[in-house]
């Protein structure tokens, strides 16, 4: 993990999967938000990914 931010019951992180950056949100339990550098597994539903082209 590249970075991350925390708003309020939300967490936004910066991924690096397969040498390609990835946004992810999601809810984490109290005292469970991952840090810079933390190997996270995680599970993508192809319907819930959204590509924006970058310039």
């Amino acid at each position: 993990m590249l970075q991350s931010h925390y708003y309020g019951g939300a967490t936004r992180l910066l991924l690096e999967v397969n040498g390609e950056q990835l946004t992810m949100e999601d809810r984490f339990a109290f005292g469970r938000q991952p840090k810079v550098g933390d190997v996270l597994a995680i599970v993508i539903s192809a319907a819930d990914i959204r590509v924006i082209q970058s310039k």
